[in-house]
């Protein structure tokens, strides 16, 4: 899910948010301050498995194309490879009790992509629902076990895992990964997309973070605090308090009018924000309900 609107934000609103970088200089710079022979990257695989499908198989309705897939990945690896790139994999684990609303509510869109694909089939008529087979992001780990490939599988959601081992990883030069609560965490390196993530041509799509926080006028301790009040996995079980909160806010975009809103809390409350981040990380209730309460009467 991520941060509600921020993908569009960075991409289509904010100057220099999106930034096409190539990777080798982002692998050089790293090879060079850590005087090591390669530099490493996390990947999302959950959030990569979709676009790398794609590449595949232009009609995955036929059946999951094992080989091709295999090939894809191989290439892949290969490519990262002769960049000097050792990647690290990671995969989600169980749902988290957080966030097990969006996964229903993504289960039953699911159902209902296959209850046309059937509708189609009794009609006689190709079905035009883009799939993918499900058990794909799961025989992914084992094709990239058996390419060399290193993979972690989490106990849950991988997000934290990723973070982690970003942040502790000196040379890790970024993750790649769908996902905008990466901006979200203190400290975080670059993402970069995975449908713009090209090694074979030496070029990404890069999130930058610094410039997304310019254009905002926040600070980097502010991320956890302006996730929830624009809505994120965490806050699902708020809709209803969020969704007043933004009323208040008034219409258009709501990106500006939050970070704005943030900003005014700050300066009027002496509130250092970076005292809650614990608590946001922790998913505790109280903070929910002091993003949902406290600053939307002083809005």
């Amino acid at each position: 899910m991520g941060i509600q609107g921020l993908k569009t934000f960075i991409e289509q609103r904010c100057p220099d948010g999106a930034m096409t970088v190539k990777i080798s200089d982002r692998v050089k710079k790293a090879i060079s301050e850590y005087d090591i022979n390669e530099a490493s990257l996390a990947i999302d695989a959950n959030s990569c498995v979709h676009n790398w499908y794609k590449q595949t198989s232009k009609n995955g309705f036929t059946g999951g194309q094992w080989k091709e897939y295999q090939m894809t990945l191989q290439n892949f690896i290969t490519d990262c490879k002769n960049l000097n790139l050792n990647l690290i994999f990671f995969f989600d684990g169980t749902t988290e009790l957080s966030k097990k609303s969006v996964w229903y509510t993504r289960q039953e869109a699911k159902l209902r992509d296959i209850e046309t694909i059937f509708s189609c089939l009794d009609m006689g008529v190709m079905p035009k629902v883009p799939t993918m087979p499900p058990t794909v992001p799961y025989f992914s780990k084992y094709i990239l076990s058996s390419l060399g490939q290193t993979v972690i599988c989490a106990d849950g959601d991988a997000d934290y895992d990723i973070m982690k081992f970003a942040v502790e990883t000196p040379e890790c030069i970024g993750v790649v990964a769908n996902d905008t609560d990466y901006l979200a965490y203190p400290g975080s390196k670059p993402v970069f997309t995975p449908e713009c993530f090209h090694p074979e041509n030496d070029k990404a799509l890069m999130w930058h973070k610094p410039a997304l926080l310019k254009t905002l006028g926040l600070d980097e301790d502010d991320m956890p605090v302006f996730a929830c009040l624009m809505g994120n996995d965490l806050t699902t079980d708020y809709s209803d308090e969020l969704k007043n909160f933004k009323r208040r806010l008034g219409r258009g975009e709501w990106t500006t009018s939050i970070a704005s809103t943030l900003n005014s809390f700050k300066s009027k409350n002496g509130c250092n924000l970076n005292l809650l981040e614990d608590q946001v990380l922790s998913h505790c209730e109280e903070f929910i309900f002091f993003c949902c309460s406290e600053i939307i009467y002083f809005t």
